[in-house]
């Protein structure tokens, strides 16, 4: 895996879109959770079921407000019910707890180790669906990884219409190049867009360059499974797809298939790993990383080559 330079995203082509969350808008954004704050959560965390309700709650988080504010903006973000919610919040709060320090402060391994704890692996909300959004938006951090909603993600961040405007984009150019409709696995297209879109941070497909198509193509053998050759094929067809637009100017990846990693021989449970996409702070460059399940005891590790 590689450095991989994504200084193609220049300042005009985000004119057209922006994050909808910006974390340097949020105040007091110290790493350290004071005792106060950390005894507070650990109340919340551990509060039997019904207690920690209504004006209790309210007084609660009022005090915790400089973490549950960026919470809730991004539970804001997709639907949610109130118990939802409140599960969120306490595993957030809980891993606070646990490290001393504020979410935007974990390190990647951290990070890694909230997500694959979370509930809610295959759904669009929910507390895993939460911790991935948190991670994304205020730290810079994709995670991928089998049953990471990418669509979703990218139909939360960026926003549903303009999503699937730009999918469509692409599709156009596949239906002129004489694909049939049923062979454009409409599902499959808007994962793969989405994913790029992801690791761009920027839906516009105008903004897509063959830099970005060579770091997804570093991504998709991490994602265990058939879906990773899928997943490949469709990139072929985004690649496709952006020639005839006129955004490459030729083809950077070869129609020829890729070795999936082998999985160790060992149960799922014993062993989790995972992959983060980071960028520097000015979006200009990102870097690939692996890491194993802090809870199985190893050390994690990671591979920058």
């Amino acid at each position: 895996m590689q450095n991989s330079n994504l200084s193609h995203q220049t300042p005009a082509s985000f004119s057209r879109w922006q994050m909808p969350i910006r974390p340097e808008t949020y105040h007091d954004r110290s790493s350290h959770l004071t005792a106060e704050e950390k005894e507070l959560m650990e109340l919340y965390v551990t509060a039997p079921p019904g207690f920690m309700t209504g004006g209790r709650a309210r007084n609660v988080l009022h005090q915790l407000s400089r973490f549950e504010a960026p919470f809730f903006d991004v539970v804001k973000l997709a639907p949610f019910t109130d118990v939802a919610i409140a599960a969120g919040r306490r595993h957030l709060f809980a891993s606070m707890a646990q490290t001393g320090l504020a979410f935007w402060a974990w390190s990647k391994e951290t990070w890694v180790e909230v997500i694959q704890a979370a509930a809610g692996t295959k759904i669009a909300y929910g507390t895993r669906f939460w911790m991935l959004l948190l991670a994304y938006l205020f730290c810079d951090l994709l995670y991928v990884g089998p049953s990471t909603a990418y669509w979703p993600m990218a139909e939360t961040i960026f926003g549903r219409d303009l999503a699937q405007d730009e999918v469509n984009k692409l599709r156009a150019q596949l239906l002129a190049a004489g694909y049939a409709g049923d062979r454009i696995k409409d599902g499959r297209l808007r994962w793969i867009t989405a994913l790029c879109m992801l690791v761009n941070r920027n839906p516009l497909v105008e903004t897509f360059s063959a830099q970005l198509l060579v770091t997804v193509d570093e991504l998709l053998p991490e994602i265990r499974g058939t879906g990773s050759i899928q997943g490949r094929w469709a990139l072929l067809r985004v690649q496709l797809a952006l020639c005839s637009l006129g955004i490459l100017d030729e083809p950077v990846l070869l129609a020829v298939p890729f070795t999936i990693k082998p999985l160790p021989t060992m149960r799922e449970d014993d062993v989790k790993c995972a992959t983060l996409c980071s960028w520097q702070a000015d979006g200009s460059s990102s870097t690939i990383q692996r890491f194993e399940n802090p809870q199985t005891g190893r050390k994690p590790w990671r591979q920058n080559m």
